[in-house]
């Protein structure tokens, strides 16, 4: 009689456990981080799992807080105004992409920089896209945040520090210093174009 009693105690948990889309979510991520640390450590590249593990949960931090919130709140104008940046930052990531990926595959341009559509405005306008989107998110987010959730600012400024100086543009500014730096028009458009905008 105890074990079944325990047997349906435990049914019961999983249920309530398993019923909860974050507990399921939770559940299935840490399984997934368990498998890429294990492989990260295979590998040896655990630094590198550990960063990609912070900045995936840095970038959520602003949907975490809103998914957690119990509020009906209705919509307002941090809500639109959030869509709208994001909206800008996606027009804006994926016309520069495209314009790089035409820039590229026209054989006269070989050997040569970008430095027409959005890339006479900024030297990477796909970055400045993508942490638009991410402010975007978080803006839109932070109409139902309370208190310290109002911290999960660091989300999209992450994003900013690691882009401008930990991943994104340090390597490709160093790259291109290396293949174009001894050119005189590749000085003016750095000298004239700013890193972002």
């Amino acid at each position: 009689m105890i074990n079944e009693h325990i047997a349906a105690l435990l049914a019961d948990l999983q249920d309530v456990i398993m019923g909860s889309t974050l507990a399921k979510c939770a559940a299935t991520d840490l399984g997934i981080q368990w498998a890429g640390w294990a492989l990260a450590a295979a590998f040896r590249t655990e630094k590198f799992y550990d960063l990609a593990a912070l900045w995936v949960f840095m970038t959520l931090l602003p949907t975490l807080m809103l998914n957690t919130e119990k509020r009906d709140v209705p919509l307002g104008t941090r809500d639109y105004l959030g869509w709208t940046i994001w909206g800008l930052g996606f027009a804006t990531e994926a016309i520069a992409d495209q314009q790089k990926l035409l820039f590229k595959r026209n054989p006269d341009n070989a050997g040569k920089f970008i430095q027409s559509g959005l890339w006479a405005y900024s030297r990477h306008p796909n970055y400045f896209g993508e942490i638009l989107q991410w402010s975007g998110l978080w803006l839109s987010a932070s109409s139902v945040m309370q208190g310290p959730q109002y911290l999960s600012v660091a989300s999209p400024l992450f994003v900013w520090f690691l882009l401008r100086y930990v991943s994104g543009i340090p390597i490709l500014e160093k790259q291109a210093m290396k293949k174009w730096g001894s050119v005189p028009g590749f000085q003016d458009y750095i000298k004239n174009t700013p890193l972002l905008l």
